[in-house]
C-alpha cells in the first residue's frame, strides 16, 4: 500500500497509482513488468521468465502461434482437397453416365436413319413382303427395328449371300427379344 509516489522509492521503476479495486498501491511503469523472483520491475525483455525454454516465453507464445497456425492450414488444406476429389468424382462419373447416354443415342439414331435409307425402301416397297392369304404364314412376324438392330442395318459384313428371294443376312440372335427367337 502507498500514499504517494515516494512511497514506491524501494522498487525501482515503480510508481503510486489506483488498482482496479481502489486501493493504491506501487505499480511498474509502462514498458516495466513486475519481476516476482528478483520483487522488483524489470524493463520488458529482461525477465528470466522472458527467456527462451522457460514456461510463458515469448518463444513458446509464438511457438504455439505458430503450431495454432500450422493445425489449421493443414486441416483447411485437408478439407478443400478432400471437397475437390468428391466434385471431381462426381463430374467424372457425371461425363461417363453422359457418354454411354450419347452412345446408346447414336445407335438409335443410326438406326433410325437406315430405316429412311433408299435401300430399306427399296426392299419394303418391292412387294416381296406381301402374302396371299392368312393361311399361308406359318413364321412370326418381327417388326422392323427389330430386323434392322439384328442385322446391323443389314450391314454387308452380316450379308451371307444372295438367293432367289434376295440377300441373306446373319442375325445375332442376342439383339432380338426372347419371344422372337429360340435362342
Amino acid at each position: 500500500m502507498c500514499n504517494s509516489p515516494a512511497d514506491c522509492k524501494d522498487w525501482p521503476n515503480s510508481t503510486c497509482n489506483a488498482t482496479k479495486d481502489g486501493n493504491m498501491r506501487c505499480l511498474c511503469l509502462p514498458n516495466f513488468v513486475w519481476d516476482a523472483s528478483n520483487l522488483n520491475c524489470t524493463h520488458q525483455g529482461d525477465t528470466p521468465s522472458e527467456v527462451v525454454g522457460n514456461p510463458g516465453s515469448v518463444d513458446e507464445t509464438s511457438s504455439r502461434k505458430i503450431s495454432l497456425s500450422l493445425i489449421v492450414a493443414v486441416s483447411l488444406i485437408s478439407v478443400i482437397a478432400f471437397s475437390s476429389t468428391i466434385i471431381l468424382v462426381y463430374l467424372w462419373r457425371r461425363k461417363i453416365a453422359k457418354r454411354k447416354e450419347n452412345r446408346n443415342n447414336d445407335k438409335r439414331n443410326r438406326v433410325l436413319r437406315t430405316m429412311n435409307s433408299e435401300h430399306v425402301k427399296d426392299l419394303i416397297d418391292s412387294g416381296d413382303f406381301r402374302e396371299e392369304g392368312e393361311t399361308d404364314i406359318d413364321l412370326p412376324f418381327f417388326d422392323l427395328e427389330s430386323i434392322l438392330v439384328a442385322t446391323d442395318s443389314f450391314s454387308n459384313a452380316n450379308k451371307l449371300g444372295q438367293g432367289g428371294y434376295g440377300p441373306v443376312y446373319k442375325v445375332i440372335l442376342s439383339t432380338l427379344p426372347a419371344y422372337l427367337c429360340s435362342c
